[in-house]
């Protein structure tokens, strides 16, 4: 009479061992796709900002050249930017045959996150006043 391993068919399915390493495996793929996602996401949220500040930053230089003096020089946006404006006189422009008709001022722009100074970024244009 022939044994009882003999008539055994061959083993099918995943050993214990397999099915630990292809997890394991698994889990490293899922955490490296996890990391990437996040990364792009928080880029997305720093480009998101960055480009909502440089409209902001446009809108206030040319609002205040426009309405110059009766814009106010220093104000809060969305309750999470804190900006400021103020001129100086600028120096070292060509000088012209017409510049007493002028007077060309720097106009400075800084602007920093509510409560937070130390991050502040400072934006400028020069323009002509008559003057």
């Amino acid at each position: 009479m022939p044994s009882d391993s003999s008539r055994r068919s061959p083993v099918r399915g995943f050993s214990l061992l397999e099915t630990l390493i292809s997890t394991a495996c698994l889990g490293v793929v899922l955490v490296g796709v996890y990391s990437i996602s996040t990364r792009l996401s928080r880029s997305l949220v720093d480009a998101k900002s960055e480009y909502e500040l440089t409209m902001m930053v446009r809108a206030l230089l040319n609002e205040y050249t426009i309405t110059y003096p009766a814009m106010p020089t220093y104000g809060i946006y969305k309750d999470r930017w804190e900006w400021e404006i103020r001129e100086v006189t600028e120096q070292g422009l060509k000088p012209t045959k017409h510049d007493h008709y002028f007077k060309f001022v720097k106009i400075i722009l800084t602007i920093s996150q509510v409560n937070s100074k130390r991050d502040a970024k400072e934006y400028s244009i020069v323009v002509a006043r008559r003057g």
